[in-house]
């Protein structure tokens, strides 16, 4: 046996470079005993999806700003001694033409970038939601909304099971139907016209203890790569655990667009 003074070990420094949609978001943080401490939070608004919902790409303008403050925020992120820099890149990486660009940009830095598939985008999401409660629901819906895309999650405490995930985002849409800041007078009447209806809501089946997915076929705008998840985010009630199969609604979370994971 081992005597001595009692040793603590520091708390581990991480930082994270979140290359979005909407914004660019650099979180250095480290975990307390209350959960997780901010020790440094930027944000630059690039609005990579209008490029993309415009052109396909990322155009060189926007492949510059972001390499330019990706450098700022992994150089700052250094300066204040994080143990880990982990850069990602979501639906920009997801959803544009050109993505090895955008990661060789990011690579200037000297950090591994890399892109989040859908998937793990809405996992970190749903965790982050969780984290951010007072205390944990029995079951919870996560709705996520970016700029270029939406994931929706519901699971327990323990997680997530059941995942589906969105091609559309709030700047992609306004870029899509009301482009202009502020809309136009003349572009605002037609937008309850080009609203589109639920893609899959989630509703009770008679029976009071059990939910199911209600399939649309044609509503649900996918991606050109046809990027749905994997086959567990496409489970029916089957799938999901006894906590969720109740009468009553699961607890919901909206977050908006802009987080670091």
């Amino acid at each position: 046996m081992t005597t001595g003074r009692n040793l603590r070990i520091g708390a581990v420094r991480v930082a994270v470079v979140d290359v979005g949609s909407n914004t660019v978001r650099l979180l250095v943080a480290e975990r307390s005993r209350r959960g997780v401490r901010a020790i440094r939070s930027e944000r630059a608004h690039l609005g990579l999806a209008t490029d993309v919902e415009r052109e396909g790409c990322i155009s060189d303008a926007g492949l510059k700003a972001v390499g330019s403050f990706a450098e700022r925020y992994v150089s700052l992120a250094r300066r204040l001694e994080a143990r880990t820099i982990d850069v990602v890149v979501t639906a920009p990486g997801r959803q544009s033409s050109n993505p090895d660009e955008l990661l060789a940009v990011l690579g200037r830095t000297g950090e591994r970038a890399r892109v989040l598939s859908a998937e793990d985008e809405g996992r970190l999401a749903y965790s982050g939601a969780l984290c951010g409660l007072a205390k944990t629901p029995e079951s919870l819906a996560v709705c996520d909304i970016g700029g270029g895309s939406t994931q929706l999650m519901v699971g327990t405490g323990e997680g997530s099971v059941w995942f589906r995930s969105l091609d559309i985002g709030s700047l992609r849409l306004t870029e899509r139907v009301a482009p202009g800041d502020p809309p136009t007078p003349t572009s605002l009447p037609v937008l309850p016209r080009k609203r589109a209806p639920p893609s899959t809501p989630l509703r009770r089946r008679s029976h009071p203890s059990s939910w199911r997915l209600a399939e649309q076929p044609g509503q649900c705008g996918a991606s050109s790569g046809g990027d749905w998840g994997s086959a567990s985010s496409r489970a029916s009630s089957a799938s999901l655990p006894r906590s969720l199969r109740r009468s009553s609604p699961p607890s919901t979370v909206s977050t908006r667009s802009g987080r670091a994971p």
